[in-house]
């Protein structure tokens, strides 16, 4: 079984650095440090179960609406800064709606392959 509060946990510490720990902003865009998003990344897909991260590699994976938003949300928050490498470009209001839908998601996308 997922630990989802984990996983929620660590989906509010992203939506917490994007919003309060940006370096700087600009015109909506949050310029966060890589390194504080690619450990919160890291720690979410540590949770998610086996199952669930074997089904997001293949071809099936947009069957379920947490996987597809999830695809996404590591697109707006690993978006490379043209200026700076070590600095990700993230566009706050899109990262906020997919981890909201993702969060929202993720537990009965779970259910479903575990139940097989």
């Amino acid at each position: 079984m997922a630990d989802i509060a984990a996983i929620k946990d660590y989906l509010k510490k992203i939506q917490r650095t994007v919003n309060l720990d940006a370096d700087f902003t600009f015109f909506g865009k949050r310029y966060v440090k890589k390194d504080k998003l690619d450990t919160l990344i890291c720690c979410v897909l540590a949770k998610l179960p086996d199952e669930y991260k074997k089904k997001m590699t293949r071809s099936d994976a947009k069957r379920f609406s947490s996987m597809v938003s999830l695809n996404l949300l590591q697109g707006v928050l690993t978006k490379k800064f043209w200026l700076n490498s070590s600095v990700y470009e993230v566009d706050l209001s899109r990262a906020n709606e997919l981890i909201t839908t993702f969060s929202s998601t993720v537990q009965r996308d779970i259910n479903m392959i575990e139940a097989g």
